[in-house]
């Protein structure tokens, strides 16, 4: 299963749609939605950026889960 797969299956866990975002890149990388979180993901590093107020920041699942729900 691939890093993308795992994302997707745990948006869908939670209730939560993960589509890519037409036209949208960053650093050659597809941009894509998390519930109300916009991601992108480096599946060579096996890493999921988030965007942030400040820029992108490295973020686990969990973390995705909170952003969504507005704890962070």
């Amino acid at each position: 299963m691939s890093l993308k797969e795992v994302i997707e299956a745990y948006a869908d866990d939670h209730g939560l749609i993960f589509v890519p975002k037409v036209g949208k890149m960053h650093n050659g990388r597809q941009i894509y939605g998390f519930g109300r979180v916009t991601v992108c993901v480096d599946s060579l590093n096996q890493v999921v950026f988030a965007l942030e107020k400040d820029g992108w920041s490295a973020v686990s699942l969990e973390l995705l889960l909170e952003m969504n729900h507005g704890h962070r």
